[in-house]
């Protein structure tokens, strides 16, 4: 995986991009990676993560002190191991945290980072105050040249997944 750092970043290579802090890497992350990755196949592009070196609500409320799961190493590592092929860190800023979601897709995703197509989970929010959502990221995407895709909820449904056990596994009689 291919690792490039704020201050590294120039003439970037095509691609399918997602952002997100990605402490912890739990299912739901691994769900969006993976749908990721075979978006990234399907247009025969790279995949790339877009993180944050930093935690957001530290830089917008300094007396915040997130308990965070991973380091930034270790939340590098555990995205190296899901065979994504690149993760850009941002170091998150005041300046960052002022742009509007249009600002952010046109100057850091679109022209610095030439992502084509953004896959933002289903609930996924960014830009000033994070005001905006997908239907204006959709719309936004659209005037830029860039593909905005919405991936859909994961579903952790315990009770199905129990019942599916039941069902498949033999009752043994005594």
């Amino acid at each position: 995986m291919q690792i490039i750092y704020q201050s590294e970043i120039k003439n970037l290579f095509p691609c399918v991009a997602t952002v997100g802090f990605f402490d912890g890497l739990h299912a739901g992350h691994r769900f969006l990676l993976e749908e990721l990755k075979s978006i990234a196949k399907t247009q025969h592009l790279k995949c790339v993560v877009v993180t944050f070196a930093n935690h957001p609500r530290k830089v917008l409320n300094p007396d915040f002190k997130p308990e965070l799961l991973n380091t930034l190493t270790e939340k590098i590592h555990q995205l190296e191991s899901t065979g994504i092929d690149g993760c850009i860190v941002l170091d998150f800023s005041l300046h960052l945290a002022g742009l509007s979601a249009y600002e952010f897709l046109k100057t850091i995703l679109k022209d610095q980072f030439n992502v084509q197509t953004l896959l933002v989970g289903h609930d996924h929010r960014f830009g000033h105050n994070r005001t905006d959502g997908f239907p204006e990221y959709k719309k936004y995407g659209e005037a830029l040249g860039m593909n905005v895709i919405q991936c859909s909820q994961f579903n952790t449904d315990v009770d199905s997944q129990i019942s599916c056990l039941h069902i498949t596994t033999p009752c043994m009689a005594k």
